[in-house]
């Protein structure tokens, strides 16, 4: 009886063990600004280099995953903290360790169970992140590009108002409302970005996307207007945001 149950666990540790896949996805990838924080998010998560951990429990099967490259931007005037999650970790899954190889160009902690990693300066760092289910540990392993801030704005009018100067050293800019509440936004990127997202969040986080680079939007007190300009050479995801004062 104890040689088919050591048999067994001997089976059910194999089937645990860690499997690295290549996933080819077309995800769409979304940064946005909470004032504190920088959260990452994708339609899906895995992406080509995203290590895949394939786990079975009571003949069911799960996926987790992590992604394998991770870019950041170091804006000085900006400090923020980006926050990812692991996909598809089972409800008893935790993670109950995170590493940074270079300590001097990101900061990494653990924060409501997702990885929250600080750029600190240009340069890279081997990032590592540990979930634990059950009985079992797995660690993930990333690499970590930080570049510094690059103005992506070729053009950004609202009304007749242009702002793309204001993104030199920066993300963020204030806008001071006035009477008019609708006003039209007119924004293209500079060559070697392609704008991948644009979103208008009113004050209660409600959002709503659009897709043309023109377009008209009524805006309130306590919103922001945020949009993705994506590398075309890097993959790096650059946020632009207008907070509405």
């Amino acid at each position: 009886m104890r040689d088919i149950t050591k048999k067994c666990s001997i089976f059910l540790l194999t089937l645990l063990l860690t499997v690295q896949i290549p996933v080819l996805t077309s995800a769409r990838e979304i940064v946005t600004d909470t004032g504190n924080y920088t959260v990452f998010t994708e339609d899906n998560e895995s992406d080509k280099t995203a290590d895949i951990v394939k786990e079975y429990c009571k003949g069911a099967s799960t996926k987790m995953s992590f992604r394998g490259k991770l870019t950041q931007v170091y804006c000085p005037k900006k400090s923020t903290t980006y926050i990812y999650r692991v996909k598809n970790m089972p409800s008893n899954g935790r993670i109950t360790k995170v590493s940074s190889s270079n300590g001097k160009v990101a900061k990494i902690s653990i924060g409501d169970n997702n990885v929250r990693i600080k750029p600190l300066k240009v340069g890279k760092s081997t990032i590592k992140v540990t979930v634990k289910t059950g009985r079992l540990l797995t660690t993930f392993t990333s690499q970590l590009t930080v570049y510094k801030w690059s103005n992506p704005v070729a053009n950004y009018k609202i009304g007749n108002k242009q702002i793309k100067n204001q993104f030199k050293n920066t993300n963020i800019y204030n806008y001071k409302l006035g009477s008019k509440k609708t006003l039209k936004f007119d924004v293209k990127a500079k060559t070697g970005w392609k704008m991948t997202s644009f979103t208008y969040y009113d004050k209660l986080g409600k959002s709503t996307s659009y897709l043309s680079s023109s377009k008209k939007i009524k805006l309130e007190k306590g919103g922001s207007v945020q949009i993705n300009f994506t590398n075309q050479k890097t993959g790096l995801v650059e946020n632009v945001v207008i907070w509405i004062k």
